[in-house]
């Protein structure tokens, strides 16, 4: 079972161990720079690495997968889960008035034509002991954009990993499904538009982002939303389900060194 937050807090550099299995402290110290937006990222790093061990070591027993290390955005990784959800846990089917409640309560979400219309500035990750060099220099970057607004066009044709920086980091208009989903959340994380207020880590590296203009498209009605709210009410049931199974395996396990209580957010998504 995991430790409590106490003993973490108490010895924030214990050895991390699942099953008898050493978490690397390399590994922990690697990971920890996906995690840099946590108030722990250490913590965070290892409950990752541990969780994501906890699956690959189920599914290799199952026969389900072949591969051992395995990365967060890795698709392998969420399909050894979404087996080991219909081999080993219940993910119930939403019924009809389940769906029809939860588009009625969450309208918003369910529209056609909603876009957004940004510009950003990548610095590319190439490696992970360049991770947080490239951080801070998107940092220093984003506070120099802050003080001279004009300078982020700049910043995009001179330092940008993308090819839209030749266009001032002009991505031109993006609808939902069109980036990765880190990246998504957080163009569509609201109504402002602006200079983000902080670098975004993606699998690609960190992005400066500026929100230029926003369309908000226009409500669906249930019949023509339903698959998208099935869609959407199914993952939620899945990553409940997910969140449940995990914690059942930490407590069948014997972990080391890490709060579980800090899960990662790409079990979340």
């Amino acid at each position: 079972m995991s430790a409590s937050p106490a003993a973490a807090a108490g010895n924030a550099c214990a050895e991390v161990s699942v099953n008898g299995q050493v978490i690397p402290e390399a590994a922990i110290a690697a990971e920890a720079e996906l995690h840099d937006d946590s108030a722990d990222p250490r913590g965070a790093a290892a409950a990752a690495l541990v969780l994501r061990r906890l699956i690959v070591d189920r599914a290799r027993s199952r026969g389900l997968l072949t591969r051992d290390e395995l990365e967060p955005g890795d698709a392998d990784l969420d399909d050894a889960l979404d087996a080991l959800l219909a081999l080993e846990a219940a993910v119930p089917e939403p019924t009809e008035e389940e769906l029809r409640r939860f588009h009625a309560q969450n309208r918003a979400l369910f529209r056609i034509g909603e876009r957004v219309h940004a510009a950003h500035v990548l610095f590319e990750v190439r490696g992970v002991r360049f991770a947080e060099a490239l951080r801070e220099r998107a940092e220093a970057v984003l506070e120099r954009c802050r003080r001279e607004p004009d300078y982020f066009a700049t910043a995009a044709r001179e330092l940008s990993n993308c090819p839209s920086g030749a266009r001032g980091g002009d991505l031109g208009w993006l609808a939902r499904g069109e980036s990765v989903p880190e990246f998504e959340r957080v163009l569509f994380a609201g109504a402002e538009t602006g200079l983000w207020p902080r670098p975004i880590a993606t699998r690609f590296g960190w992005h400066l982002l500026c929100l230029i203009e926003r369309d908000p498209g226009h409500p669906l009605p249930f019949e023509s939303a339903r698959a998208r709210v099935a869609a959407y009410v199914k993952s939620r049931s899945r990553r409940k389900a997910g969140v449940q199974y995990l914690q059942r395996l930490a407590a069948e396990a014997s972990v080391r060194g890490v709060d579980l209580s800090a899960a990662p957010g790409w079990l979340m998504q």
